[in-house]
């Protein structure tokens, strides 16, 4: 009977010690729940931290959590600096992650209630804004840029059919002229010079000369001997 009562009095100021120390640091129940589970591989609910606090839970279950809680209660100790460091970063990514889980259930439910009603009534609106616990202008607002959104034009980024259909760039037949020497991209079966073809920016005569010379291999042009 005593060790009873010793067990129930530590119990009734574990908890009572466990409530002090959240509230003191602006920790929610949920958040020590899962704290718990990334510090000690345990997650607990928020119904357990608030029936463990309120001492509603049996004297054997209490008893089952004492160790963990304790655990947590030497993390977060004014004095253990890493202890609290780390506690708010645990917090700071389930946070992040609930409230990113929260954004996409609500877009997931508005994209589901457009597809079913494009252009809601301002009391269908009242209605989808208590449903989601969201503001009725928020709700409002994007229905209205839902709407803009689907009545954009498409852009088609395909190319015309006639690209690459077109002939020269300038009409006339191709000039040729000798590269300069050091290291050319050709063809390795060609041993002699060989010359880049372009086009002229105007047509050249049927009787006009060709503009192309041999080179040497110093890439100027081979004179032929005088007459």
């Amino acid at each position: 009977m005593l060790r009873f009562l010793k067990v129930e009095k530590e119990m009734e100021q574990l908890a009572k010690e466990l409530r002090q120390k959240r509230m003191a640091l602006g920790y929610s129940q949920a958040d020590v729940g899962f704290a718990m589970g990334a510090l000690f591989g345990r997650v607990l609910s928020q119904t357990t931290i608030c029936r463990f606090e309120s001492q509603q839970l049996s004297l054997a279950n209490m008893w089952k959590l004492r160790p963990l809680l304790k655990m947590w209660l030497e993390e977060v100790d004014t004095k253990n600096f890493l202890g609290i460091r780390k506690m708010e970063m645990i917090l700071r990514q389930a946070r992040k992650q609930r409230r990113a889980s929260r954004e996409n259930r609500i877009r997931n439910n508005l994209e589901q209630l457009f597809l079913e009603c494009p252009k809601p009534t301002p009391q269908q609106i009242s209605c989808i804004a208590e449903q989601l616990r969201l503001q009725k202008e928020l709700v409002q607002v994007w229905f209205h840029n839902r709407i803009k959104m689907d009545r954009q034009p498409t852009i088609d980024f395909s190319p015309p059919a006639d690209v690459g259909a077109a002939g020269p760039p300038f009409p006339g037949g191709p000039v040729c002229f000798p590269l300069a020497s050091g290291i050319h991209f050709g063809s390795p079966l060609y041993e002699e010079p060989y010359f880049i073809p372009m086009y002229s920016p105007t047509p050249f005569p049927v009787s006009g000369t060709f503009l192309s010379a041999r080179v040497n291999a110093q890439g100027h042009p081979r004179h032929s001997p005088s007459v």
